[in-house]
């Protein structure tokens, strides 16, 4: 069941360096959260651009009050999961975090796609508050 469940994460993670990732589960299903390492030079517009490329279909809007600019990924079919990427600017870097819930058995796509956006203010939460230490 969890391996199945966990293929869309794949999707989150695939072909970059993950810096750290969680998974976890709330009163409305497991969910995965990962900073995902970003190209030197990369900026909220080249992210975003890569990101529309791999899904022209996805919706992105910018966060109230930020320079934060969120993609959505819905799940179109019944083998994915529904994803949020953020393309996040702190101070001379960018980074990208991916919010992503993970399909239950026999959950339908809709029902999916509802439960990412009734999460939202928690994604949204976590990618306003990225920060980035510098190394000592």
């Amino acid at each position: 069941e969890m391996s199945a469940s966990l293929v869309g994460s794949e999707m989150c993670i695939r072909d970059r360096n993950e810096f750290m990732s969680w998974r976890s589960e709330s009163g409305t299903g497991q969910y995965v959260v990962a900073l995902i390492e970003t190209p030197t030079g990369a900026t909220v517009d080249s992210i975003v651009a890569g990101l529309q490329k791999a899904r022209p279909d996805a919706v992105t809007e910018k966060l109230p009050n930020s320079q934060i600019v969120r993609v959505y990924f819905p799940a179109k079919t019944d083998a994915e999961n529904a994803v949020y990427y953020y393309a996040v600017p702190t101070g001379d870097q960018v980074f990208t975090v991916c919010g992503e819930v993970l399909r239950s058995k026999d959950e339908k796509t809709e029902a999916l796609n509802q439960r990412l956006q009734a999460e939202s203010n928690f994604f949204n939460a976590v990618a306003s508050n990225i920060f980035v230490k510098p190394a000592s």
